[in-house]
């Protein structure tokens, strides 16, 4: 028996690590900026936006990801989990855009919500 290499693509992955690498520059930002919590949460609206629009990329198209030769894919990107993708982006993003004022008015303004949030959404 020998081993297959599986065939591997960024392309289907990529509106998941957009959410995952832009968290930890936001991590970061939160870390070097102070006291910077609103620019972030814009941030990560406009991360947001930048995955949907990739995940809108996608559409009409079926890839197997980790795919051996001759077998099933582990991972599977097609109309269905996109329409969820979308579905996802657009709760963090209005969710975060419904957020900023309202942490502003109870005096809760911290920038981990946004990154966390981002994290959970990927």
């Amino acid at each position: 028996m020998e081993f297959q290499v599986p065939s591997f693509n960024l392309l289907p992955l990529l509106p998941f690590l957009i959410l995952v690498g832009s968290g930890l520059v936001l991590m970061l930002l939160d870390l070097l900026l102070p006291r910077r919590d609103r620019l972030i949460g814009w941030l990560s609206v406009i991360i947001y936006a930048a995955a949907l629009l990739q995940t809108l990329g996608l559409w009409g198209g079926e890839w197997g990801i980790f795919a051996p030769r001759d077998a099933a894919p582990m991972l599977l990107v097609d109309n269905f989990s996109n329409f969820l993708n979308v579905i996802f982006l657009l709760t963090g993003a209005l969710s975060v855009l419904l957020s900023i004022n309202y942490l502003d008015r109870v005096n809760l303004q911290r920038a981990e919500f946004y990154y966390l949030m981002m994290f959970s959404i990927s």
